[in-house]
């Protein structure tokens, strides 16, 4: 897809409404009505969607349906109106269509989209998606959810750190399972071959966690890869036959502190893999051309609502990742994302 040009929808007022709108300002500004209420961004009564790529029960949903009530009495506070939140699941093609039904929407302020940064952008640059990251109005974070890498222990492995596997799978292809993640994995290669380091890590999607479990445990698949939270059950309840061999993130995981990152175990170009696959970054986006007001609000809120002690108490009950990270990081982290995954975007598959 050329990222120069991305069509999409506009969303536009009929003439007859601009011009009563303009009426409208007119008779504030020339009324002396209070500049407060001219500036105000929401109005009480109304809906601010949270869109979801995922099904209902998953980590997402979870997280959002967590967060809601908190979310709900911070935007109230931040917009000084009562403005309600629900979370609304729009499943499909990996994140794609909540993706772009917020990208295409109208920049009011009543519709994000929280889904995973690494798979909107191997969306938009491997799979063609209509949406431009860098276009979307970044609002935060949820956190960096560490992946981490699996094996089967009663594969003969040269060593246990994942440069041995990559090292095992040059003499004999590794079949790694994985949740929608084969661009990341092709990338993650692509930059290790720019480093010097020769791998033939063979993904196949086998669906969720706990597919991947079972996969491995019936010896279908030699490693599995995903978030490192998920697959820290399977591997304390089966320790004879599963190992966690690294972490793909640049730091430890307080959940795995005795588990090593590529970083600790050198792999070449581990700095640069760790910060843009070797995450899920659970991200919060508004569609583009997201008045300045408009995003100072929901930034704000956002960042009340996640960094609230009860929600954060709950949320670590939960085993989810709780780290507020700020829309202009989040901004900045999606642009050096997409840029990576354009420079070797022709070494990545396209389905």
């Amino acid at each position: 897809m050329d990222r120069t040009h991305t069509l999409r929808r506009r969303w536009s007022r009929p003439p007859a409404v601009i011009a009563a709108a303009g009426l409208l300002l007119a008779a504030c500004t020339t009324d002396g009505d209070d500049p407060e209420a001219e500036a105000q961004q929401f109005s009480s009564g109304d809906v601010v969607r949270l869109i979801l790529g995922s099904t209902p029960g998953g980590g997402f949903d979870t997280q959002a349906r967590l967060l809601q009530s908190y979310l709900d009495e911070a935007l109230d506070e931040a917009a000084g109106a009562d403005v309600r939140v629900v979370v609304e699941n729009m499943p499909g093609a990996g994140h794609r269509i909540a993706t772009e039904h917020v990208y295409n929407s109208p920049p009011d302020g009543t519709r994000m989209v929280f889904s995973s940064a690494q798979l909107m952008v191997t969306n938009e640059v491997v799979r063609g998606a209509e949406h431009t990251m860098t276009e979307m109005t970044s609002l935060a974070s949820a956190g960096r959810s560490s992946r981490g890498v699996v094996v089967n222990t009663e594969v003969d492995w040269p060593g246990s750190t994942f440069a041995d596997v990559v090292e095992h799978s040059v003499a004999e292809d590794v079949l790694i399972s994985h949740p929608k993640l084969d661009a990341d994995i092709a990338l993650m290669q692509a930059i290790m071959r720019d480093n010097g380091r020769e791998s033939d890590l063979d993904p196949v999607d086998v669906g969720q966690t706990a597919e991947q479990v079972a996969s491995l445990l019936r010896g279908e698949t030699e490693a599995a890869l995903t978030t490192a939270g998920s697959l820290k059950d399977a591997v304390d309840d089966n320790p004879d036959e599963l190992r966690m061999v690294a972490l793909l993130g640049c730091e430890r995981d307080e959940l795995l502190p005795d588990v090593p990152t590529i970083v600790d175990q050198e792999l070449p170009g581990a700095e640069e893999i760790c910060n843009v696959a070797g995450y899920d970054d659970r991200v919060f986006l508004g569609p583009p051309d997201l008045p300045e007001e408009t995003t100072t609000i929901l930034r704000d809120a956002l960042e009340t609502a996640l960094t609230n002690e009860e929600y954060l108490e709950q949320a670590a009950e939960a085993r989810l990742v709780d780290e507020w990270i700020s829309g202009d990081e989040v901004e900045t982290l999606i642009s050096e994302m997409v840029d990576t995954y354009d420079r070797y975007k022709d070494q990545l598959p396209d389905e």
